[in-house]
């Protein structure tokens, strides 16, 4: 992204979730990993979508969304998208890969192919 705007990305819920510039910078210099396709994948299309134990500043709850992603060795990762729920909207707040997910309550999981 080389304006400055953010960008909408619909969730496997329809819901819009808002990528701003400055995360999508944030992302592109610290998960280098981690593309603008990846980011839309996750979000459209989640394995696993948990609401983290921890708050934002403002105590409003995060949700992590995840994806397995291959890993050429054969380890298990997973791409994992940071999404913070305020008042006015979903707001991405990073992504990356991790090895496992984090702890929180399941929100969905997908399932032989369906999420629940």
């Amino acid at each position: 992204m080389s304006y400055n705007k953010s960008v909408k990305i619909k969730d496997y819920q329809g819901r819009s979730v808002e990528l701003s510039e400055q995360s999508w910078e944030h992302i592109q210099e610290s998960h280098p990993e981690i593309t603008m396709d990846d980011i839309k994948s996750v979000l459209g299309d989640p394995l696993e979508v948990r609401q983290s134990p921890k708050k934002s500043i403002n105590q409003e709850p995060i949700e992590l969304f995840y994806q397995v992603k291959t890993h050429p060795e054969g380890r298990l990762r997973f791409k994992v998208v940071v999404v913070k729920v305020l008042k006015d909207g979903l707001f991405v707040s990073t992504a990356m890969t991790t090895n496992a997910m984090k702890a929180g309550e399941t929100l969905c999981r997908k399932d032989e192919g369906e999420v629940l």
